[in-house]
């Protein structure tokens, strides 16, 4: 969420004109980032209830 509120605050007020580029980079970055990790956080969650299915 750090990196989500920077990047916004870059948007809203550029300090520069290279900075809306590189606000938008860190943005989608951030987005690419909190995608793998729920992926990652869904898959470890599936994996616990095959082994719970298992033992039950």
């Amino acid at each position: 969420m750090q990196r989500f509120d920077g990047a916004a605050a870059r948007v809203t007020s550029p300090a520069s004109p290279a900075e809306p580029v590189q606000a938008v980079t860190d943005l989608a970055s951030a987005s690419l980032g909190v995608s793998i990790n729920t992926a990652v956080l869904k898959s470890t969650i599936e994996s616990e209830k095959r082994v719970l299915d298992i033992l039950v």
